[in-house]
Order: C-alpha cells, then sequence, then structure tokens
C-alpha cells in the first residue's frame, strides 16, 4: 500500500494543495487542478493508497471553505473507492 502524508501546514494556497497531489500522485499533465478532476483522479486509482492527514488547523487556517471542501473531496473519494483509505492525524507541532 502507498501511504502519502499530507501536511496543511506545507498548503497555503490552493496553488500549493493541487502542486502537492499532482507530484505525489504523479498526475498527468491534463490534471484538472480543481476539487472536481482530484475526485476524478483518486476514485480512478487502483492501487491501493493510504492519504495521512494532519495539521487540519492550518489547513483551515490557510484554506478557509475550500479546506472543508478538499476534506470532503478525499472523504468522498474514499467512500466511492474501495482501494482509497484517509486518515486523520493530530499534527505534532
Amino acid at each position: 500500500m502507498e501511504i502519502i502524508r499530507i501536511d496543511g501546514r506545507e498548503l497555503p494556497t490552493r496553488e500549493a494543495v493541487h502542486d502537492y497531489f499532482a507530484a505525489c500522485l504523479h498526475l498527468p499533465g491534463y490534471y484538472g487542478r480543481n476539487l472536481d478532476a482530484l475526485y476524478d483522479v483518486l476514485t480512478e486509482r487502483a492501487a491501493p493508497t493510504r492519504l495521512v492527514i494532519c495539521g487540519q488547523a492550518a489547513l483551515s487556517a490557510a484554506l478557509g471553505g475550500y479546506a472543508d471542501a478538499l476534506l470532503g473531496t478525499l472523504s468522498d473519494a474514499a467512500a466511492d473507492n474501495p482501494a482509497l483509505e484517509i486518515v486523520y492525524e493530530e499534527a505534532s507541532e
């Protein structure tokens, strides 16, 4: 299983979120860099993958409602793809 750590403290902008996902998931150049496109690539992913998310408070502080939409997109994708697991951790300071 591939384990990908997502630290919200390192994602201060929407652009940084999509840059990060594009890099760590090795997404093609035509990745749409929006939440609908992220949902699509996550639900199509066949390789077992665990996304470990920490730093939620920092993510919310930086991105506001977009952070909530992002986390909702990740949860929805995991509900629709049995190969995808989302784990939430407390961020260590």
